[in-house]
């Protein structure tokens, strides 16, 4: 079993606005799960260029980068999907 450290080391990012029903979604089944995860919140206004070249060149939220193997899934119910198939076994 991996320690405390290694699971927070390999959690999902969720990058999210607070505000955002669709990234609200990807929290609770996150919460739900029982998932570790850090959380990031995205400026819509003014999109950091990491985001946009790295996570969703649409620069839209939820968008989800999983540590562990760099998958990164956008869009709420695919992540939602995504998160299950996962953790959801855990």
């Amino acid at each position: 079993p991996r320690t405390i450290e290694q699971r927070e080391a390999c959690a999902p990012r969720l990058a999210t606005i607070p505000q955002c029903p669709y990234a609200q979604r990807v929290w609770i089944v996150l919460e739900e799960l029982g998932v570790p995860y850090n959380k990031t919140i995205i400026d819509l206004r003014e999109k950091p260029a990491w985001y946009i070249d790295a996570i969703n060149p649409r620069g839209k939220v939820p968008a989800i980068r999983d540590l562990a193997d760099g998958t990164v899934v956008v869009e709420s119910l695919v992540a939602n999907e995504y998160l299950v198939e996962r953790f959801g076994g855990q």
